[in-house]
């Protein structure tokens, strides 16, 4: 899960979007950009694993012979987080490009 704590590197997407908008602020140091990238990387980690094992629960539920239509449903919510992850880090290293 997620750590939720202020707004820092290391924080969750809880921090207010302004707060965070502004940290990425050319000026900031190399550590800092790399703490944002090594956090927007963990992130996509956890839902890579989540999507992968939320697979695993779909493939058991057909072959029990289960309805997995939530389960399928849950599984496409947990990709477009993956990619709204994928497109943060994009975020990330463009505005570290400036």
């Amino acid at each position: 899960m997620l750590e939720q704590s202020s707004i820092s590197p290391t924080s969750s997407f809880s921090a207010p979007l302004v707060a965070r908008r502004m940290s990425y602020h050319s000026g900031m140091g190399d550590t800092q950009k790399q703490d944002y990238l090594a956090q927007a990387e963990r992130h996509i980690a956890i839902a890579e694993n989540r999507i992968a094992r939320q697979k695993t629960i779909i493939g058991e539920l057909a072959q029990a012979g289960q309805e997995t239509d939530c389960a399928v449903s849950m599984l496409h919510a947990l990709e477009t987080c993956l990619h709204a992850f994928e497109q943060h880090r994009e975020t990330i290293f463009e505005r570290c490009e400036m």
